[in-house]
């Protein structure tokens, strides 16, 4: 290569990092314009107070899976641990760290899936906006579905070039980042076939080795973040405990499914508003094949389009926040027939186009909003949990003393700080046969959990519990007195000092003693 080539190929090189920096800064603009609303509100979701919860426990030195249990992979855990390390104890951190981060590398990705052209703007800012546009509870809650379209939309960007595919090591970091995506939720793995059709479409038929070379190259990369986060579990002497709540434990949480009728009913009031919502995006969809986009990427848009609605299936529980990995191949599909549509000065199509998504998210961030201060929608946001954690810093007995919540309630121990007491966080199905959004089946008890329960609560000595079977929080409703072996442990060694909205605080005889 001569001087002038080498200079000129640098200042290409700069050029395009310049480029990508500043798509970078705009990203991060419209992803806080667009979530600017959540940014000063507390706990949208449950699924938030549960990260949040464990990522503190970690930070004080409790073992994931051991001290302190769900069945979620760990990297969402670690995500929000560094939050909390970055910004202290607060659910804000988490979203400043996601519209800092996560969001703008995934609109970057999909800019760059197009070579950061005009209609790969157009994707990234259609992803942005849209994804904001819909229930705030869910949609707008930092969750695994958010922080997994990061790594699997880079795997789209990896994949784009049929070319660049005759490399081993492409594919293999393809696959690594679908792995890492499965660390942030299982649903991720979908998305391996989407590797697939990549190899299908980049390698001849004839030349079969290149083919399984591909593969193999594909599915070792991944399995690394996989094998390796059991391998570093297993070294802590942790492995049957990942092992059990990665796949055990979870695939329990997915067998049991609702019911037909429930299932219909949460399709109804979930995936049809979502397709009125994005019906632009499968206008675009649907005419993706009449645009002069290369074989390989329709391919491999259709086929993520595709596997991102199977993840949408397990349980039958259809939660609006499990619609999200639809919306990066719908973006992406919709975008060359979005980019057409926008011209400037704007037409009155144009303006149709830029103004539904808008009305969009200013109507449902409005009523984000507006529910986040309605108790009788989302129990999420009761000031019961507040109030319950301001009365057991009144009567603390010393400092850091261990809570037990018995209910699916972790906003409890969000409001208070305190150490947990047990590794069920959730006191969840194995316990009392309680289904996220199912029914209760008795069935689904463990007895090797209540062993585990007492285990953890004889071992911690809890200085209060919360007994919410009261309190008419969704989902729970269980009394302490159907479960004896509990009952009999709180009864002999606590006191029932005050109830709140229901919520009955007990507190430990001899940390009583202490406060009087």
């Amino acid at each position: 290569m001569s001087g002038g080539e080498s200079a000129e190929s640098i200042a290409t090189i700069r050029g395009g990092v310049w480029r990508a920096a500043l798509l970078y800064a705009g990203f991060v603009a419209l992803a806080i314009l667009t979530r600017a609303v959540v940014l000063g509100l507390g706990i949208l979701d449950l699924d938030e107070a549960v990260y949040s919860v464990v990522a503190r426990q970690m930070l004080r030195g409790r073992q994931l899976y051991a001290d302190v249990a769900d069945h979620k992979p760990p990297l969402v855990f670690l995500f929000y641990a560094l939050a909390e390390w970055l910004w202290g104890p607060a659910i804000l951190g988490a979203r400043l760290l996601a519209v800092l981060t996560v969001l703008p590398l995934t609109a970057l990705a999909l800019a760059t899936f197009f070579d950061r052209t005009r209609v790969g703007v157009v994707a990234a800012v259609a992803w942005l906006v849209y994804g904001a546009a819909f229930i705030g509870h869910d949609m707008l809650a930092v969750n695994c579905e958010i922080l997994m379209m990061a790594p699997l939309a880079w795997a789209l960007v990896v994949l784009r070039r049929p070319a660049d595919l005759l490399r081993a090591r492409r594919l293999l970091l393809a696959g690594l980042l679908i792995g890492v995506a499965v660390l942030f939720k299982y649903q991720a793995g979908l998305w391996l076939p989407v590797g697939l059709v990549a190899i299908f479409h980049s390698h001849p038929p004839h030349c079969p080795g290149r083919r399984w070379q591909a593969l193999a190259a594909l599915g070792i990369g991944f399995a690394t973040p996989l094998v390796g986060t059991w391998a570093a579990f297993a070294v802590m002497g942790l492995g049957p405990q990942f092992i059990y709540w990665n796949l055990a434990n979870n695939f329990g949480y997915v067998s049991a499914s609702v019911t037909g009728i429930a299932a219909l009913a949460r399709a109804a009031g979930s995936i049809v508003p979502f397709l009125a919502v994005t019906a632009p995006l499968w206008v675009g969809a649907v005419r993706l094949r009449a645009s002069s986009m290369d074989a390989h990427r329709r391919a491999l848009i259709l086929s993520s389009l595709t596997l991102a609605g199977l993840g949408v299936l397990p349980g039958w529980r259809f939660y609006p926040h499990y619609l999200i990995p639809l919306y990066v191949p719908l973006a992406l599909a919709a975008a060359p027939w979005l980019a057409d549509r926008l011209s400037w000065p704007l037409t009155r199509r144009a303006s149709l186009v830029i103004a539904w998504p808008v009305s969009m998210l200013v109507g449902f961030s409005v009523s984000t909003v507006v529910l986040f201060y309605r108790t009788d929608v989302y129990s999420e946001t009761r000031p019961v949990f507040s109030a319950v954690a301001n009365e057991i810093r009144a009567r603390a007995c010393r400092p850091l003393g261990a809570l037990f919540v018995w209910g699916y309630a972790p906003q409890f121990y969000y409001e208070t700080d305190l150490p947990v007491a047990s590794r069920f966080l959730l006191v969840d199905r194995t316990l009392v046969g309680h289904v996220s959004g199912g029914q209760a089946d008795p069935r689904l008890i463990e007895e090797e959990h209540w062993n585990w329960l007492m285990a953890d609560l004889t071992r911690n000595a809890p200085d209060f519990i919360v007994d919410a079977s009261a309190a008419r929080l969704s989902r729970w409703s269980y009394r302490l007195a159907e479960f004896p072996r509990l009952d009999r442990y709180v009864r002999e060694g606590y006191r029932p000092v005050v109830s709140i909205d229901g919520a009955v605080l007990w507190q430990r005889r001899t940390c009583l003693a202490m406060t009087r």
